[in-house]
């Protein structure tokens, strides 16, 4: 069995994080329903966060700041906001679409775009439930009691479930009109995260393992073609960033490619490790917040940040005008072209929204006059 990779010893000095005023140099947001998914398909333990998992805002803690110029993002970006309400919002114009199709009483605790619609995954009593919503077409019951992913391409679904007294996740790859292509048993201790052009993605999940382990696998079979112990930062189409676990200081940050295994690794500054980023399409970027919690050495009221590692140079890029309150998750994604990083910084039951090219560092993050209204399960996705 190959290994995807380790997260290598630290080779020279760390990069220091730079303000905006220096020169500087994405996992679907499907993956945040994963760990509900864990607890809904089994009864049992919850699954612990899967790469680039985020819990959605924390309403009843204090509001984070995002300051910069107001205005609005270019032209064909949207994103979707989640939770009670599902919304599609245009970032260019601000302006704000429902998103319809959903059976009455049913709402949307995660979506991810597929092709011509969404899939939707609706959180209830001890269940989650898959639906399919395009527009001028039926709303299809995909999956009850799992998970429908998009293929890597977005033109099939990845079908994760647990059958009736069953003790092993059903995996099933299907058409967007419902047509079986494959079908494979899995252990319920290994949930899939996410479908690339390379293979499967597996996280082991119940009970928490330490190290993460994270395998490759063929997506029509199950079969193991790589695999990672590490703690698992993000996940891409092309790429895995990991941590050595435990790493705390002076961490080094590890960048594997999917397609060969081939591990480049990149010193951190001297700070509490990340524990949550995003890759940007293109593998150029990754957003990472900073620090990532409670630390050693770190007082416990320090504000956490976000920092965007350039992936061609190593240089690290403070975000400029954000900061959270200790312990509180921002809402990362990036632009399909891979060259705008959207946040979404949570307020008392809303969400301000903010645009930043990490390309032109010394350019104020671009904040949108209006924020828009959120809950504890909101959250963010680009959308094509």
């Amino acid at each position: 069995m190959d290994v995807i990779g380790d997260a290598p010893k630290a080779p020279g000095r760390p990069a220091r994080p730079r303000g905006p005023g220096r020169r500087g140099r994405q996992v679907l947001g499907v993956v945040a329903v994963l760990g509900l998914l864990g607890y809904a398909v089994t009864h049992r333990v919850s699954a612990p966060p899967a790469a680039g998992t985020r819990p959605g805002p924390d309403l009843s803690a204090p509001a984070g700041v995002l300051t910069g110029r107001p205005g609005f993002g270019p032209a064909g970006l949207r994103v979707l906001l989640t939770g009670a309400s599902l919304r599609i919002v245009d970032l260019h114009t601000g302006g704000q679409q429902p998103v319809s199709g959903l059976p009455d009483g049913v709402d949307g605790a995660h979506a991810a775009p597929v092709q011509g619609g969404l899939i939707v995954y609706a959180g209830g009593a001890g269940s989650v439930d898959s639906y399919l919503v395009r527009p001028g077409l039926p709303t299809r019951l995909v999956v009850r009691n799992g998970v429908a992913l998009p293929s890597w391409d977005g033109r099939g679904l990845v079908v994760v479930a647990l059958p009736l007294g069953s003790e092993q996740y059903a995996v099933t790859g299907q058409t967007l009109a419902g047509r079986r292509q494959w079908h494979w048993l899995a252990s319920n201790h290994a949930l899939v995260i996410r479908d690339t052009r390379y293979g499967l993605l597996v996280q082991d999940t119940d009970p928490p393992p330490d190290p993460q382990r994270l395998r490759l696998v063929r997506r029509e079979t199950g079969q193991v073609l790589r695999q990672l112990r590490a703690t698992t930062v993000a996940v891409g189409d092309e790429s895995v960033a990991h941590l050595r676990p435990g790493c705390a200081r002076r961490c080094v940050l590890a960048v594997t490619g999917l397609a060969t295994g081939a591990a480049t690794p990149y010193p951190l500054p001297d700070e509490p490790a990340t524990g949550h980023g995003s890759l940007s399409p293109g593998g150029r970027w990754l957003a990472m917040t900073v620090p990532a919690g409670p630390a050693p050495g770190v007082p416990p009221d320090r504000p956490s940040s976000v920092a965007v590692l350039d992936l061609r140079t190593g240089t690290v890029t403070a975000v400029p005008g954000l900061a959270l309150p200790p312990g509180q998750t921002p809402m990362l994604d990036w632009s399909a072209d891979g060259r705008s990083l959207i946040v979404a910084v949570p307020g008392a039951d809303t969400v301000r929204l903010g645009i930043w090219r990490p390309g032109t560092p010394r350019t104020p993050v671009t904040v949108l006059p209006t924020p828009y209204r959120a809950d504890n399960r909101t959250s963010l996705t680009v959308l094509p």
